[in-house]
């Protein structure tokens, strides 16, 4: 009965048997498999992170039979060559393109063999360990291999601590001035970015109408017979207009600070403008009190009265007009900016107001300042040619007054004298 070798798989003929071609089992074991097992030498190629599995087969030539095993393709983690629990020594070069391959039994630990390494290796019958701790001198050290490629980006790290808070802005109101009628409006800033100092220039309302004419002179009583009494009059002359205050500076602009309308007051005609700040120099808050433009000039003459003695009074002045209001002092701010926008003149009665068509922090303030109210009543018009030259009184038949020239004959007919009055 043929049986066959435990490490190397040599078939073993039985007594008696194979007569006459036991020379070709013989021959194939001295000249083939043992010759193998002494000095074979085999290329074995390996597959990235996979299980190569090499045998030794019974009677037949086999991979895991040779001496000498050359192992190329790619290695890397996970690149095991399995080999059989035959017990017999291997030597083996990693000659693969890179990584380790480790050399094991199945479902053994094994030796990792690094790139580029040869080694001694043996199966105990279990597993494959190094067969021997013979070490040769150490070589010299190899070139450095590349660079391998870079790595995935690191999350991201967690943020810093919050910085200090910076200093805050503020802003001031420095003056208020009042300007002109018929001018612009101004602010200017007279501090710095950070630290403003607002300086506001208001103009005055524009004067109101004229007034309107004044009523009719009450008629002169009827004097004494004489010569006609010389008509005089003059109206009395209007009140010049105040004089307009100047308009405050723009402030510059804060990075932090805010810049609100509040609220907006008329005051009466002759007072003076403010602007106060109800918040911090940080976030302002302006008020606004301006007051009624100037009166208008007086009216003109009323109409001629009738007939009357000569009789005048000069009106009285026109009164003066009122300064204009003053404008507030712009609040500093690093980044803040405060433009004028419109000027717009109100109907007379009307309230002033400012309003604000920008943001917060860039501030566009827009005017509205109301006609100053209708002017007084002009002076009473000039007195009438006298009323009667010459009265004589008396009725005639028919009822009529009658009149005559200075000195002459009462009429006697309604043909003479003047004129005949009927009543």
């Amino acid at each position: 009965m043929t049986t066959y070798s435990s490490n190397l798989g040599l078939e073993l003929i039985g007594t008696g048997e194979q007569t006459g071609t036991w020379g070709v089992t013989t021959n194939s074991n001295l000249g083939t498999l043992l010759e193998q097992s002494i000095s074979g030498y085999v290329t074995q190629a390996v597959v990235a992170g996979a299980d190569t599995t090499i045998t030794i087969p019974n009677g037949a030539t086999g991979v895991a039979r040779n001496m000498f095993l050359e192992l190329t393709g790619t290695g890397g983690a996970n690149t095991n060559l399995i080999v059989p629990t035959n017990k017999k020594l291997y030597f083996v070069y990693n000659n693969a393109t890179s990584g380790q391959v480790t050399v094991k039994c199945s479902g053994q630990t094994g030796v990792s063999v690094a790139y580029g390494v040869k080694t001694i290796l043996v199966c105990n019958g279990t597993d494959i360990v190094v067969a021997t701790t013979l070490v040769g001198p150490t070589g010299p050290t190899g070139p450095t291999g590349p660079t391998g490629p870079l790595g995935p980006t690191g999350p991201t790290g967690p943020t810093g601590p919050t910085g200090a808070t910076g200093t805050a802005a503020t802003i001031t109101v420095g003056t208020t001035t009042t300007s002109p009628a018929g001018g612009s409006a101004s602010v200017t800033n007279s501090g710095s970015s950070s630290a403003a100092t607002f300086n506001f220039t208001i103009p005055t309302g524009p004067s109101g109408p004229t007034g309107s004419v004044g009523p009719t002179g009450s008629p002169g009583t009827v004097g004494p017979a004489g010569p006609p009494g010389p008509a005089s009059s003059v109206a009395g002359p209007p009140g010049a207009p105040g004089t307009t205050g100047p308009q405050g500076l723009t402030g510059s602009t804060g990075s932090a600070a805010t810049i609100t309308v509040g609220t907006t007051t008329t005051s009466p005609a002759g007072g003076s403008a403010s602007v106060t700040n109800s918040g911090s120099s940080s976030a302002a808050t302006f008020n606004f009190t301006i007051p009624t433009g100037p009166t208008g000039p007086s009216g003109g003459p009323g109409p001629t009265g009738p007939p009357g003695p000569a009789s005048s009074v000069s009106g009285p002045p026109g009164a003066p007009g009122p300064t204009g209001p003053q404008g507030l002092t712009g609040s500093t701010g690093s980044a803040a900016t405060i433009t004028v926008g419109t000027t717009t003149t109100g109907p007379a009665g009307g309230s002033a107001s400012v309003t604000n068509s920008g943001t917060t922090s860039a501030a566009t303030f827009n005017f509205t300042i109301p006609t100053g109210p209708t002017g007084p009543t002009g002076p009473p018009g000039t007195s009438g040619p006298p009323f009667l030259q010459n009265v004589t009184s008396g009725y005639t038949s028919g009822g009529r007054v009658f009149v005559t020239s200075a000195g002459g004959p009462a009429p006697s007919a309604s043909n003479q004298g003047d004129i005949w009055l009927g009543i």
